[in-house]
């Protein structure tokens, strides 16, 4: 027993030691943080041999984003009873059946392109926006559009 928790310590601190070179060098808590996270370009630098450090980065970096763009989405959405996070009311958007974690990055990054005015925002908001915009639900009313330049 001695021996299985001797290599277990051993092991968890081998690893903790390994990924304490990746910070989350990407902070995708506002909107330019977000952008540049799901703009991260993970093509392999050497398919055929080990991956190096920058590319682990970019790794953590995305699987950041992705955490975070999830989270955010989950608790604007609710449940699929129909209950929104506070367990009361509705969600305030309502994908359809089968949208992916792709289709929602795709959705968020084109809404971040079509309002740069806002991208130094806090990024939960801008996910909400991208997402009532993309997804609004019959009960919700549609999100003031954003006004353009002056001419």
């Amino acid at each position: 027993m001695k021996t299985k928790i001797t290599i277990v310590m051993f092991c968890t601190l081998l690893a903790s030691n390994a990924l304490a070179d990746f910070k989350h060098a990407i902070q995708p808590n506002r909107g330019n943080g977000l952008l540049d996270c799901l703009n991260i370009d993970l093509t392999l630098t050497n398919p055929n041999g080990p991956m190096d450090k920058p590319q682990l980065q970019k790794i953590v970096d995305s699987s950041t984003c992705e955490g975070y763009i999830l989270g955010v989405t989950h608790a604007i959405v609710g449940d699929k009873n129909g209950v929104g996070i506070d367990g009361v009311n509705p969600p305030p958007v309502c994908p359809r059946s089968g949208v992916t974690l792709g289709q929602i990055k795709d959705i968020i990054k084109n809404y971040l392109y079509a309002h740069p005015e806002s991208r130094d925002k806090n990024s939960s908001r801008l996910i909400l926006a991208a997402l009532l915009e993309a997804f609004p639900c019959s009960n919700t009313p549609a999100p003031p559009s954003t006004p353009g330049p002056t001419k």
